[in-house]
């Protein structure tokens, strides 16, 4: 997309309330110190219509927020690509969701010369509006409050740290701050409260696929642990947590909460207390050896869940089922379900022998039965001999 264009959308996500100005003309000035080498604040500024000190002014906030921008004294400012990949400010990340849905024109045929006829309206990008929060509690309270305002579905919270992260049954998520990913997603689906549970099969199937897209040397070691966990050898790389208003067979709104471990050192981060049974995290550079930019990575995310949605709203399930049988780390193995919170906590132990058709979690129990789960938290025992 070209600067001009980005401008236009930019305008009219200002116009819509869904960005302030002040992030609209530090987007603007991004887009100008893109393509490498050192531009002069002259430049932009004769560029954008604006004075040098206003270009000046946006690129010490950008610094300051972290951007991986450098002022060169006399001849203008270089931004880095690692910095612009991996940055998670709205600055950068509003315009590349938006260069993420330009859309070709679907009447041009192969061959022909390419044209830009349309283009998805602003307000139903997936991640806009985009809610940047330095730091933050949880990203799910961050949407929960604004959703019962009446945020629209799409919205996207993302924050640097997080500090109150959670996971399900209670348990605590870390993820270290500039390193790893943590945000949520609200989504508000026209579909029965029955099928919801499929957002998280959904987000957890386009987190597994966004990581082997970026890092196909560890493809064929991905998989999903039921429901709500990406592993990669073995090992939680992601975790899903959904929370909801429901209404009887009505869902209002659901917020799907993300942790993804990108650069960081989970195992650093293990909390005191937790089973020493249970297998270490991992995360994408401990797995290969190499940086990812966390910007990329969240946008591989969201490219990755747009069409799972789509089948969730269009109520294609099987589709869905298709692929989380596919990736099923928990087949034909020894498991226990622990259902419940506190004192209120029963386990089901058998082997894991794969997914009715609502999606729920079947298991051979040890009495010889077959029992159908839909939530809990599994373990995974050492098989036998």
């Amino acid at each position: 997309m070209d600067v001009k264009a980005l401008d236009a959308r930019l305008g009219r996500l200002r116009e819509a309330g869904l960005i302030d100005g002040g992030s609209v003309q530090r987007a603007r000035v991004v887009s100008r110190l893109r393509g490498g080498g050192i531009v002069s604040g002259e430049r932009v500024a004769e560029a954008l219509g604006v004075s040098r000190a206003a270009v000046s002014k946006h690129a010490r906030a950008m610094m300051a927020a972290g951007l991986g921008l450098t002022a060169v004294p006399r001849l203008g400012y270089a931004l880095s690509e690692w910095g612009w990949a991996d940055s998670l400010l709205p600055e950068v990340m509003v315009p590349r969701l938006l260069e993420e849905h330009h859309l070709p024109d679907p009447g041009c045929s192969r061959g022909a010369e390419p044209r830009v006829c349309l283009e998805e309206p602003e307000s139903s990008v997936l991640g806009i509006p985009y809610l940047y929060r330095a730091e933050v509690g949880s990203t799910n309270d961050v949407l929960r409050a604004e959703a019962e305002a009446g945020l629209p579905g799409g919205a996207l919270a993302v924050t640097e740290a997080q500090r109150k992260g959670r996971g399900r049954l209670g348990r605590s998520w870390v993820s270290q701050p500039g390193k790893d990913l943590a945000f949520s997603l609200l989504i508000r689906p026209a579909v029965p409260a029955a099928l919801i549970h499929f957002a998280v099969v959904a987000a957890g199937l386009a987190a597994a696929q966004a990581v082997c897209r970026l890092a196909p040397e560890i493809g064929t070691a991905v998989g999903v642990k039921w429901p709500n966990d990406v592993m990669v050898g073995g090992r939680k790389v992601c975790g899903v947590l959904t929370e909801g208003s429901v209404d009887m067979d009505v869902v209002h709104w659901v917020a799907m909460g993300v942790g993804l471990n990108v650069n960081g050192d989970p195992c650093a981060y293990v909390l005191e207390g937790e089973r020493e049974d249970a297998p270490l995290p991992a995360s994408l550079q401990g797995e290969t050896g190499r940086e990812f930019p966390r910007g990329d990575v969240l946008l591989a995310f969201l490219s990755e869940l747009r069409p799972r949605l789509a089948l969730l709203e269009q109520r294609v399930t099987t589709a869905l089922l298709e692929e989380l049988r596919s990736r099923d780390v928990l087949v034909g193995r020894p498991v226990t379900v622990r259902r419940g919170v506190g004192s209120r906590v029963d386990d089901v132990r058998g082997i894991a022998d794969g997914f009715r058709e609502d999606g729920a979690l079947m298991v051979r129990t040890e009495d010889g039965g077959r029992m159908a789960l839909v939530g809990g938290e599994v373990t995974l025992r050492p098989s036998a001999g």
